[in-house]
């Protein structure tokens, strides 16, 4: 494993203000603050010492992205950090092979095409063992809503603000999209090896909201993504992994549209990167 002091980092961080409407059924899912929580993620990356690159909108390919994922995986040794950012709508597809709770693959809605979590898994174990990844989305995951048949706790102490665009593709032009390109989708999940290798790498996801919740932003950013340049301030946060999204969660609880940040790690455990501070190589 390399050692701290030849630690490398690589980050890419992708932006959809609009999307392909072609493709998605006459939507174009125009967005205007994306882009610039990539240029927010990229600075920070580069504050940090990463070697840092971006995909806004018409570059933020299906085919982009994947190469461009490949690309760190094979640069990466270990001990080296893969810091991934993207903002834009999310969305879902009706899973195939029945390795979702809820039947529905999460996705990130990409310039001509949804990238789905499935996709994900698998390029992430092209990436060494030893290497770690870590992966912040501020974007929807449409499903089931659960939270729309229960009481609010917190209802009579919301705070209202101007985050209030849902990063969430529309109904009508999810039903669309999956209708138009089933083919096409069904192709990529019936491609997927079964089952897929095991991820040798430690995968981190920092998530803006929950399964069954929304991603809000404003004309300029996500909320989500603000929250983490709060916390974060400059550097100034001290604490591992654990604490900083619990601070991130703080900072949101009172949002008049309710999100709940998210934090996950899938792969082989690795507590010297639970220890470390957030976006450090």
């Amino acid at each position: 494993m390399n050692p701290a002091s030849k630690r490398r980092g690589l980050s890419l961080h992708i932006g959809v203000n609009q999307v392909d409407a072609d493709h998605y059924g006459g939507w174009d899912g125009a967005l205007t603050s994306p882009e610039n929580d990539a240029d927010t993620m990229f600075e920070i990356a580069r504050l940090r010492g990463f070697e840092a690159s971006q995909l806004k909108t018409r570059d933020a390919t299906r085919a982009a992205v994947t190469a461009a994922i490949r690309d760190a995986a094979q640069q990466l040794a270990a001990g080296d950090l893969f810091l991934l950012s993207y903002a834009g709508h999310g969305g879902q597809l009706r899973d195939l092979d029945g390795d979702e709770q809820d039947r529905l693959d999460d996705t990130w809605i990409l310039y001509d095409g949804h990238l789905l979590d499935d996709e994900f898994n698998l390029l992430f174990t092209h990436f060494k063992p030893g290497c770690r990844i870590l992966m912040l989305s501020d974007s929807c995951h449409s499903g089931t809503m659960l939270k729309g048949g229960e009481d609010d706790p917190l209802a009579g102490q919301r705070v209202s603000d101007d985050f209030d665009i849902p990063r969430l593709i529309p109904r009508q032009a999810a039903l669309d999209t999956a209708n138009q390109r089933r083919a096409f989708y069904a192709g990529i999940q019936r491609s997927l090896p079964r089952p897929r290798p095991p991820v040798a790498a430690t995968v981190r996801l920092l998530s803006g909201c929950q399964e069954f919740e929304q991603s809000w932003g404003n004309k300029d950013t996500g909320r989500f993504t603000a929250a983490v340049t709060k916390v974060w301030a400059g550097g100034a946060f001290h604490g591992d992994y654990t604490s900083f999204h619990q601070a991130v969660v703080e900072e949101l609880k009172f949002a008049m549209n309710p999100q709940t940040p998210g934090h996950m790690v899938v792969g082989t455990p690795d507590p010297d990167f639970d220890r470390q501070s957030p976006f450090s190589i």
